[in-house]
């Protein structure tokens, strides 16, 4: 994305983020958070990782024991 430098350790790995200070004054203007920005950073950089149906996800944690619920709806 222009605008936007990612710095990286001898590994290769993204450690830090560098924003152009233009970038985050026209997305003020366009009435944006920089919270939002990042949400919509987030959202790009993991829609082609794969889709797992909430019902499954959700009785994987119970079984796996990361997910505690009470009452009637498991």
């Amino acid at each position: 994305m222009e605008g936007i430098s990612y710095l990286t350790n001898s590994d290769g790995v993204r450690t830090a983020i560098v924003i152009d200070w233009q970038l985050v004054e026209e997305l003020e203007v366009d009435g944006m958070t920089l919270e939002d920005f990042f949400d919509v950073l987030a959202y790009r950089e993991r829609k082609d990782e794969p889709k797992e149906d909430y019902l499954i996800f959700r009785q994987r944690l119970i079984n796996e024991g990361k997910l505690h619920v009470s009452g009637s709806h498991q």
